[in-house]
């Protein structure tokens, strides 16, 4: 399959995965205090993406590109990096710089497996000091793995 087709087929899913989260989510109020806020957490592709920000965390940088795959498609503030290699040549070093000086706190992780594509999808809480300014704010993260000779990859990254 190549890139630009599984890029499509990842987005219809990743649509689906957000109408069910968003139904869920506006669903009745009495329902709302009963939704599981963590799913999929025991799951392969969670351990990559687990394994991929502890990596940056601590700045190992050679864990972190185990966990992307080399042709991985990086969105992040507007700009894109089209591989593991440019990212890590690039706005790597920034990303692990910025979350080992920070706490981030993790609200709510959804992993969803579909075959041999997974979408995490996740909002945190950033709080702490970074280049002397104060840090407080809510993210959100979508990631896609896909499944290569029987390893969960990270192949598309928006932050």
């Amino acid at each position: 399959m190549n890139h630009l087709k599984t890029i499509k087929i990842l987005f219809v899913l990743i649509g689906l995965l957000l109408v069910v989260t968003t139904e869920a989510a506006t669903g009745h109020e009495h329902k709302k205090e009963n939704i599981n806020m963590f799913t999929g957490m025991g799951s392969e592709p969670y351990k990559t993406v687990k394994n991929f920000h502890k990596a940056l965390k601590t700045k190992n940088k050679s864990l972190a590109l185990l966990s992307l795959h080399e042709q991985v498609t990086i969105f992040e503030g507007g700009k894109v990096e089209r591989s593991a290699s440019e990212y890590a040549s690039h706005h790597m070093q920034a990303d692990m710089n910025y979350v080992s000086s920070v706490n981030v706190e993790l609200l709510e992780h959804h992993v969803e497996i579909i075959g041999e594509v997974a979408i995490s999808i996740a909002r945190t809480k950033t709080t702490g000091f970074y280049k002397d300014k104060t840090v407080n704010r809510q993210g959100m993260e979508t990631i896609v793995l896909r499944k290569y000779d029987g390893i969960w990859k990270i192949s598309h990254i928006h932050w």
